[in-house]
């Protein structure tokens, strides 16, 4: 897996991922959270594959609002509805 770098510095797996022009701290910290999109839902999906194996367990506590937000966020982030 070479890695890719684009013009703001931002690196990615297989394609560039952003380009951008000019040296707003905002669009350096959106760029970067871009670039880590793919693993950032690759870890989601892990989890929730993990924790749905909890699912309903009364030990333990908050373990269903857990894994509805991540749900969500990964709904989000596929184009799903959160």
């Amino acid at each position: 897996m070479a890695q890719i770098q684009c013009n703001a510095g931002i690196t990615g797996k297989n394609d560039e991922i952003c380009q951008m022009h000019g040296n707003h701290q905002q669009d350096f910290a959106n760029a970067h959270l871009i670039a880590a999109a793919p693993d950032l839902l690759d870890a989601l999906q892990r989890a929730e594959c993990f924790m749905s194996g909890f699912e309903g367990d009364d030990m333990e506590a908050d373990t269903d609002i857990d894994i509805a937000k991540i749900r969500a966020a990964i709904a989000k982030a596929i184009g799903g509805e959160s």
